[in-house]
C-alpha cells in the first residue's frame, strides 16, 4: 500500500436515532444530518470530546444534505448559518444564533434535495433528484441550471466560485457563475455520488462504479483512478495537503494519497459510511448507518483512550459475528427450502 498514515478514533457523536446521512464542519464545530429528519450541531469540548450544541427540527422527512456558512456570508444570518436539504424537497436556512426554527425555507425543487453548497457571494446552491441545480439569494431563486439527464447528487465549489456537479447520468459538469455549463466530464461508468475539490490540482469524484477519479483543472484530464472499494462510494473529501477520504457501502473509509494515488489506510465501520469530511484542523469526520458520527485524528493528543478504542473494536467484531451468523442462517434456510421443493416435485 506504499506510504501510510495512522489515523485513530477521537470520539463518537451519539444522539441521532437513524443513519447519519451528511456531515460538514466549520469554526462552530461539526454538523450532522440524519434519516431521523433532524440536524445536530456539535461543539468541541475537549481534545477527545464534542458535545451537542443544538438540534434543528423542521424537516418532515430525512435530511440528506447539510452545509455551513460562516458569519457574514449570508446577510440574514450574521452569526453564521446551517443550510439543510431534505427528502421533503425543501432547503432550510438556520441562524446559528437562533436555532429554534429556520430563518428561511426555500421551495422549488420537485423532489428530494440531495446536495448543497454555499458560494462566496452568499448564494446557496441546491441539487435535486429532479435533475436540476437551483441557486438562491435572500430567500428567492436566482437561477435554475439544467443539463444533467439524471438526478444531481453532489456539488462542490471551485476557488473562483464555479459549481461542479455529479449526476446519475454518470457525468460531472462545471457551471459558470452566469449559470451556463462550462464543461462536461465523462469517464465514470455509473452514477457519480460524491465530489470535492482537491486544492492545487482540481477535483475528485466518487462513483457507484467503485472508483475515485482525480481530475485536473482547467483541462479536465483524469490524473489518476483510485481503486479498492468493493461497494458504492457515497462521499469524498480532501485536505489541502492532498489527503483524500472516501466513504462507502462496503463499511469502510479509505484514506488515499493524491501524490501517489495509493491507499494509505482502511478504517472499518459497523455499517455503511454515508458521509466523510475533514475539520479545519485536519481531523476526519464520518457519518455511518449505525446512527453515529465519528471523529478521527492523526494527533495522539486528540485520540480516544485505550478503553474507548477497545470498545469500538469490540463493536466491529460483534457486528461481523452477527453478519456471519445471519449469512449462515440464510444459507441453511435456502438449502432447506430447496430440499422441500425437490420433495414436492417428487425429484
Amino acid at each position: 500500500m506504499g506510504e501510510r498514515v495512522s489515523i485513530n478514533l477521537r470520539c463518537e457523536l451519539h444522539g441521532h436515532q437513524e443513519d447519519v446521512r451528511s456531515v460538514c464542519t466549520g469554526d462552530i464545530g461539526v454538523i450532522t444530518s440524519s434519516r431521523d429528519s433532524t440536524v445536530k450541531i456539535w461543539a468541541e469540548e475537549s481534545p477527545i470530546a464534542y458535545g451537542l450544541l443544538a438540534t434543528l427540527t423542521g424537516h418532515t422527512k430525512y435530511v440528506g444534505a447539510v452545509a455551513y456558512a460562516p458569519p457574514g456570508r449570508l446577510a440574514d444570518c450574521p452569526n453564521g448559518a446551517v443550510v439543510s436539504g431534505s427528502f421533503d424537497a425543501t432547503v432550510m436556512v438556520w441562524d446559528i444564533g437562533a436555532p429554534d426554527g429556520p430563518v428561511r425555507t426555500l421551495k422549488g425543487h420537485q423532489y428530494q434535495v440531495t446536495a448543497l453548497a454555499v458560494l462566496p457571494n452568499g448564494d446557496i446552491a441546491s441539487a435535486s433528484v429532479d435533475k436540476t441545480i437551483r441557486t438562491w439569494h435572500g430567500g428567492k431563486q436566482v437561477k435554475q441550471l439544467d443539463g444533467h439527464e439524471g438526478p444531481v447528487l453532489c456539488l462542490t465549489v471551485t476557488d473562483d466560485g464555479e459549481l461542479i456537479s455529479g449526476s446519475g447520468d454518470t457525468t460531472l459538469r462545471r457551471w459558470r457563475s452566469n449559470g451556463s455549463c462550462a464543461a462536461v466530464y465523462k469517464g465514470h461508468t455509473d452514477t457519480v455520488r460524491g465530489v470535492c475539490m482537491l486544492p492545487g490540482i482540481g477535483f475528485i469524484s466518487g462513483s457507484h462504479d467503485l472508483s475515485l477519479r482525480v481530475w485536473s483543472l482547467p483541462d479536465g484530464a483524469v490524473q489518476s483512478e483510485l481503486l479498492g472499494h468493493t461497494a458504492i462510494i457515497y462521499s469524498v473529501a480532501a485536505t489541502p495537503a492532498g489527503l483524500i477520504a472516501s466513504g462507502s457501502e462496503d463499511n469502510t473509509v479509505r484514506l488515499w494519497s493524491a501524490a501517489t494515488a495509493s491507499c494509505l489506510q482502511v478504517i472499518e465501520h459497523p455499517g455503511c459510511v454515508w458521509a466523510v469530511t475533514f475539520t479545519p484542523q485536519g481531523d476526519l469526520v464520518s457519518g455511518c448507518s449505525d446512527a453515529v458520527a465519528r471523529v478521527w485524528s492523526t494527533d495522539p493528543s486528540r485520540q480516544a483512550d485505550a478503553e474507548a478504542t477497545a470498545s469500538y473494536h469490540k463493536l466491529l467484531e460483534d457486528r461481523k459475528a452477527a453478519t456471519a451468523a445471519a449469512s449462515t442462517q440464510e444459507a441453511a434456510a435456502a438449502q432447506t427450502n430447496g430440499a422441500t421443493a425437490m420433495d414436492v416435485d417428487g425429484s
